[in-house]
């Protein structure tokens, strides 16, 4: 396994595309650290360089929030904000405002708590016991007995939306997200 760290290491520079310099900066400082037989500080700058990583995944994800309809105003969440490392994966978020309703849009990829969302939303007991099943632009989406709109795209990537506006407006920002595109993530 020692022999397989440094060639890992390698790779990772190799074929990731430079997502920032802090990311490069931290993987060549793991590679130093391993080298010097700091195994405990290779360590340390390699997680850091774990969450340069999922930082950039959430800025990717956020790409997919559908823009403001007209009237509407969108304000996009800080990634670092949202307690992506907790989930184990992307997460974006953005609330949409037209002044008198707000409504909250998130995404969910790459986690633990998507993959077990996405096994129990597969059942459809599960999904008809938890609210009513309705398709939105092709996807089986459950309404909540609240107005909560929730969603799964491409079997892994759960898509949450909810707020004060009526469940019509959150049916349309729904379909609004490029659902193709979304599962090429």
């Amino acid at each position: 396994m020692k022999h397989l760290v440094p060639i890992i290491l390698s790779a990772a520079l190799v074929s990731t595309p430079a997502l920032s310099d802090a990311f490069e900066d931290n993987v060549e400082a793991a590679l130093e650290a391993y080298r010097g037989g700091d195994y405990d500080a290779a360590r340390r700058q390699m997680e850091q360089a774990d969450r340069h990583l999922d930082a950039a995944k959430a800025a990717q994800l956020g790409r997919f929030l559908p823009p403001p309809f007209t009237g509407w105003r969108r304000i996009v969440a800080d990634p670092k904000q949202l307690g992506a490392e907790a989930l184990g994966g992307a997460v974006a978020q953005a609330a949409y405002t037209d002044g008198e309703q707000t409504i909250s849009i998130k995404l969910v990829a790459g986690s633990a708590l998507a993959s077990s969302m996405a096994a129990m939303r597969s059942s459809f007991s599960y999904l008809s016991v938890t609210g009513q099943v309705e398709k939105v632009a092709g996807q089986n989406v459950v309404v909540d007995d609240d107005g909560s709109l929730q969603g799964l795209i491409d079997s892994r990537i759960v898509v949450e939306i909810e707020g004060e506006a009526d469940v019509e407006t959150k049916k349309a920002y729904f379909a609004a997200i490029d659902a193709p595109a979304l599962s090429s993530y």
